[in-house]
């Protein structure tokens, strides 16, 4: 395995032991990382043990694989953000389980409306996702952009509010968002 620290976050590769990589990456998060990507291959199972460790990383967790539509839909949705070349497609039955799945909440409203007349159609063909993973970034690039400009307490306070998300409470992720805004007035007003 193998863990390098960019500018804000953590790359993670040569994964054999996918539990192991994510206990070795919570030990190497500081107050200057943000979020985490996980370079997987196609094979790699989640157990139960896998989602509460990555459920309890207190950074933005993400996967990387070159195919994510060949790789299962509980694998994916036990990440916070989805990196890959291709665009993610499901079938009816997997776009039942992302629409009710905490992703919903992240998907919004007109998002999540789709899925769900998807669901009903009970169409057999595949499901366009192009919103569900992030294609023609790097990482570097995507991370740049959502922590440029901002300085580490208000990337801290955004990740805070992003993880919150991970129960699929709408209501954690308000009441994090409100902590947090008041947390920034206070810092802000110090200056």
């Amino acid at each position: 395995m193998n863990i390098t620290i960019n500018k804000n976050y953590l790359k993670i590769t040569d994964i054999d032991d996918f539990s192991s990589a994510v206990e070795k990456c919570a030990e190497k998060i500081n107050d200057d990382i943000f979020a985490a990507v996980f370079c997987i291959n196609d094979n790699t199972e989640v157990t139960e043990e896998i989602r509460n460790l990555l459920l309890g990383l207190p950074v933005i967790s993400a996967v990387y694989s070159e195919k994510v539509s060949s790789m299962s839909s509980e694998l994916l949705m036990s990440f916070d953000l989805r990196f890959s070349e291709d665009i993610y497609s499901v079938k009816t039955e997997n776009a039942a389980s992302l629409a009710a799945d905490r992703f919903g909440i992240l998907f919004g409203d007109a998002r999540k409306a789709a899925l769900e007349e998807c669901i009903k159609t009970g169409n057999d063909e595949d499901i366009v996702l192009d919103y569900f993973s992030i294609t023609g970034e790097s990482f570097d690039e995507y991370f740049s952009r959502i922590f440029r400009e901002k300085s580490d307490v208000q990337n801290k306070a955004l990740t805070e509010c992003i993880v919150s998300l991970r129960t699929g409470c709408t209501q954690n992720g308000f009441d994090k968002e409100s902590v947090n805004f008041y947390r920034l007035i206070k810092e802000i007003t110090k200056e």
